[in-house]
């Protein structure tokens, strides 16, 4: 699989990046491990966490993980939203909530869908930037992360001095290795926009439907996108569902069958990887068979540019109508 440098180092990683948001909802220990375990050995070797996933269990399963693995890849964690308290009656909800979303999955949607109205967000302190990084490595188990993000911050927050300070401080401790934000589109041009320090790492979500600004960063940091399946997937399908006659054009102009869940989501993989050729693509996934394609896809793409860009501008076309 191709990889890319972190910025400010001699350390590669994967260009196919693994998230973690969703590692241990819904499922056991070790359903998750086998989920890292399988996204390893097809060859991704970077994997995004933060304080907050997992309702803040996910940095310690990816602990777990890394063990004795850790110099083979790259973790990415944030901080500036931070998860339930760990008091007991916390950790008795959090082991309710576990059971009650591995027997019904409705109730894990819904929890996914509410889960923000239980966490603190918004912390962008020198102070923050340094607990929440001490309590993020001993999670993970390491000595240091390769990158570390500002969760959901604006431009406001980035352009801080004594934050910026402190991280590059971290930086000069061997605590990070870089840092840099991840946030909205819309947040992350405004920085872009501003005449003050640009993050190294820019991560934020971009698929087909997103403005252009995606682009722009790209150059200028190391361009983490994400999302490239969460809306564009299931519209793309409802619409040749609904157009047959779409469909039967799309399938002879891309050579390709468009009528298959599995070939529109290689087609937007594929696109997310060509569009952000020197950085990082990141997907998340329950479901080891699709990690194991996900990861062919990256290393051997069965689409030729010129398929991909036509698809692009298709999708473009009919759904920003």
């Amino acid at each position: 699989m191709r990889r890319v440098l972190i910025p400010g180092t001699e350390t590669s990683t994967s260009v196919l990046g693994f998230g973690t948001s969703a590692l241990v909802g819904g499922r056991t220990t070790r359903e998750a491990l086998r989920l890292l375990e399988t996204a390893f050995d097809s060859g991704i070797r970077h994997f995004d966490v933060a304080r907050v996933y997992g309702t803040g269990d996910a940095e310690s399963m990816l602990g777990r993980f890394a063990a004795g693995r850790r110099s083979e890849l790259t973790i990415a964690s944030k901080f500036g939203i931070d998860p339930m308290t760990g008091t007991a009656m916390a950790n008795l909800a959090k082991r309710l909530v576990r059971i009650g979303t591995r027997r019904s999955p409705a109730l894990l949607r819904f929890l996914r869908r509410h889960s923000g109205k239980a966490v603190q967000r918004g912390t962008f302190t020198p102070e923050k930037a340094r607990s929440s990084l001490e309590t993020s490595l001993r999670e993970l188990g390491t000595a240091y992360l390769d990158i570390y993000l500002l969760h959901e911050c604006t431009a406001q927050d980035w352009q801080q001095a004594d934050l910026l300070q402190t991280l590059a401080d971290l930086v000069s401790e061997e605590r990070i290795c870089c840092y840099g934000t991840a946030t909205s589109l819309s947040e992350t041009a405004a920085i872009f926009e501003r005449p003050y320090p640009y993050p190294r790492v820019a991560q934020f979500e971009s698929d087909l439907l997103s403005p252009d600004e995606s682009a722009d960063v790209q150059g200028k940091a190391l361009a983490v996108t994400h999302g490239c399946f969460r809306r564009t997937l299931s519209a793309v399908r409802q619409f040749l569902a609904r157009d047959q006659l779409a469909a039967t054009e799309w399938t002879r102009a891309l050579d390709v069958d468009v009528t298959s869940a599995e070939e529109i989501s290689g087609l937007l993989l594929c696109e997310a990887l060509r569009s952000n050729p020197d950085g990082i693509v990141l997907f998340s996934s329950a479901n080891p068979r699709n990690i194991e394609r996900n990861a062919r896809l990256a290393s051997e793409p069965p689409y030729e540019s010129a398929q991909l860009a036509e698809f692009a501008r298709r999708v473009r076309d009919a759904l920003r109508r």
